[in-house]
């Protein structure tokens, strides 16, 4: 004999299963798998930085110790990733060494990061600098906290304590943002054409990487005063951090994003962006190949 009752219960059970798992699935997506996710200074998530270990903290509590947020990646596995770090005024860390070699750019306040018997060196907003893997190195502040940004490619980063027996893999390098190289719209074709665009002082500062296809690279793009253009790359995934000023997209409502901000950018996509201020705005890019400008 038949039950309707309950083969109409077991197809609910079969559905509600089913809703369930398609939710977990679309719940637990990576944000970087959206086509475009921008993450607001004030949204970042701090941990705490010990010298031998990371583990999580709640900076309202303790906001003179040396935290780091996240932005992509996760730099305690294989693979690359980017975050945030804070370090307080008139901060000194023990001389320490690290297994991957990482980049980093100062976005606010002064740091010194170097070898503990280099004289001080102070880079500020938009320097930029490689430790090499195995690098003894300190780091410093003055009178005012500070922000930077820092990325590896290989992961996951350990901290350990001074050997002077290993040497550095790569030789150290850092670059006074005074110093920094810019190329305008005459010189590169990343860039729109005056001719084509009434777009004035677009400019890029190349800092690491290969240009090729299947390689990554970083560079600094200045934005002139309230200009309002697109960014895409068709190689490769794009990760952009606010290093000065404020900007926006249309894409967010405008939502005006400080330094420290975040893009994530899915290859192929089109990123509408803002510079909301009367004076330049400054902004990091990792990209995978050319991107474009437009």
């Amino acid at each position: 004999m038949n039950h309707p009752q309950k083969k109409v219960s077991y197809l609910f059970f079969i559905f509600f299963f089913l809703s369930l798992q398609i939710t977990s699935t679309l719940t637990s997506t990576p944000l970087e798998k959206k086509d475009i996710y921008i993450l607001p200074a004030s949204d970042l998530k701090w941990q705490s930085i010990d010298p031998l270990e990371w583990e999580p903290l709640d900076p309202s509590q303790n906001k003179d110790l040396p935290m780091r947020a996240p932005l992509w990646g996760d730099f305690s596995k294989k693979g690359p990733s980017g975050s945030i770090v804070y370090l307080p005024k008139g901060f000194k860390s023990k001389p320490h060494e690290h297994n991957a070699t990482y980049r980093a750019i100062t976005i606010s306040g002064s740091i010194h990061s170097a070898h503990p018997s280099v004289k001080d060196h102070w880079l500020q907003s938009g320097s930029f600098w490689i430790q090499p893997a195995r690098g003894i190195h300190i780091a410093k502040t003055r009178e005012n906290p500070c922000y930077i940004y820092v990325e590896i490619d290989k992961g996951p980063q350990l901290t350990f304590s001074p050997d002077i027996k290993n040497k550095p893999t790569t030789p150290s390098l850092a670059l006074d943002f005074q110093h920094l190289t810019w190329l305008n719209q005459k010189h590169i074709s990343w860039l729109p054409s005056r001719k084509k665009k009434k777009i004035k002082n677009l400019e890029i500062a190349f800092l690491w990487g290969k240009i090729t296809k299947n390689d990554s690279n970083g560079t600094l793009l200045k934005l002139p005063s309230f200009f309002s253009g697109k960014i895409i790359n068709k190689t490769g995934d794009l990760h952009i951090i606010v290093i000065k000023g404020k900007v926006g997209s249309r894409k967010f409502k405008r939502q005006t994003l400080s330094d420290k901000s975040y893009f994530y950018v899915k290859k192929g996509t089109s990123l509408p962006i803002e510079n909301l201020l009367a004076e330049e705005s400054w902004i990091y890019i990792r990209s995978k190949g050319k991107y474009k400008v437009h």
